[in-house]
């Protein structure tokens, strides 16, 4: 049913892709949330939340006591203590994810639609449904969805944190950051990138010298022994082949987008290519102080917010709309195909 499931978000971003004012805006929300809740409920009742798996550990936490926990889950105490409150409420596993899947649908819809708002204002959201979809078949989506559950849930809300500074409404901006940190702290990484979305020399200055404090925390933390700091950052591997094709994709997108502002077009706001190299250079980092398979993390991070960015950037530069957004449906569904290919499970 799971890959049932799949198959039917892949044909709503195509058909999304061609049939623009199908839905309002509020219409479309409802009927792409129970989708995506229909894939939810399917796959947490279809789990096993007692074999090792991150979801394993996840629910070990909820059946812990608040007292009872190390130190460094502290550091993320609203997730923590939100599933554990939710666990004693609903007493099974499954509910309490689905729950949170609620919350994350509401939290990326909101994100997306923030972002695209921020920086194209000119830009009619109706051409843009296909993406809510196709965002849902994007590797750090379904990786998380299946794994790397926290991450992705503090993606979500660093992002609303972005889009609301887009959009001038800095108060709400603020807590959503702050509740994005406390779910997961790798939310820090967007954090230069939010301040370098702010008009001014200061902000901008402020968040290279947060980068470089970035890249020289993620060169030296694997080696720290503070417990509250302290983290598996080295033996989980998943190869340089990966690692090159990241850093590869995450370089291009910082050249192309360099070049289209530098020769053809220019961006009202900020200029892309400089964001896109910030991330490119914390990623970098990342790969110097990190395994492959810790870094991966960070990539994900990096390709979860140039996603909806490099696409809707594309589509007001090229002229050929139509197969410039089924091209990119179906490029970025390839490295779930050809990489990660065993996050969803086949019926064969």
């Amino acid at each position: 049913m799971e890959f049932l499931i799949y198959i039917i978000i892949y044909f709503s971003a195509i058909f999304f892709c061609f049939k623009n004012s199908f839905l309002n805006k509020r219409l479309f929300f409802v009927f792409w949330f129970l989708i995506g809740m229909w894939l939810s409920i399917t796959v947490r009742l279809e789990t096993d939340y007692f074999t090792q798996s991150d979801f394993s550990a996840l629910t070990s936490l909820m059946m812990t006591e608040s007292q009872d926990l190390l130190l460094y889950f502290y550091r993320e105490f609203i997730f923590i203590f939100s599933i554990q409150y939710l666990y004693k409420l609903t007493e099974n596993p499954a509910y309490v994810f689905i729950i949170c899947d609620s919350i994350f649908y509401i939290a990326f819809f909101k994100s997306i639609s923030l972002v695209i708002k921020g920086l194209f204002p000119n830009h009619n959201t109706h051409k843009s449904y296909y993406i809510y979809f196709s965002f849902l078949l994007f590797f750090p989506i379904v990786l998380g969805f299946h794994n790397m559950y926290r991450q992705m849930f503090a993606n979500a809300f660093a992002m609303v944190s972005f889009g609301y500074l887009l959009n001038n409404k800095n108060f709400k901006s603020i807590i959503s950051f702050v509740v994005s940190f406390f779910i997961h702290n790798s939310t820090v990484f967007f954090l230069p990138i939010i301040l370098f979305s702010i008009k001014g020399f200061k902000s901008k200055a402020l968040s290279l010298i947060l980068t470089l404090a970035i890249v020289f925390l993620n060169i030296t933390i694997a080696e720290t022994t503070n417990e509250f700091l302290s983290r598996d950052l080295l033996t989980n591997e998943e190869g340089y082949k990966i690692t090159l094709m990241y850093i590869f994709g995450i370089a291009f997108i910082t050249l192309f987008t360099f070049l289209t502002e530098r020769y053809f077009r220019r961006i009202e706001k900020i200029k892309l290519s400089k964001l896109f190299f910030l991330i490119l250079i914390i990623y970098l980092s990342s790969t110097i102080g990190f395994s492959s398979g810790v870094s991966q993390r960070v990539a994900f991070w990096a390709y979860f917010l140039v996603y909806p960015i490099i696409l809707i950037y594309s589509e007001s530069f090229f002229k050929q709309k139509l197969f410039l957004k089924f091209m990119f449906i179906n490029i970025t569904v390839l490295p779930l195909i050809f990489i990660h290919n065993s996050s969803i499970p086949l019926p064969f």
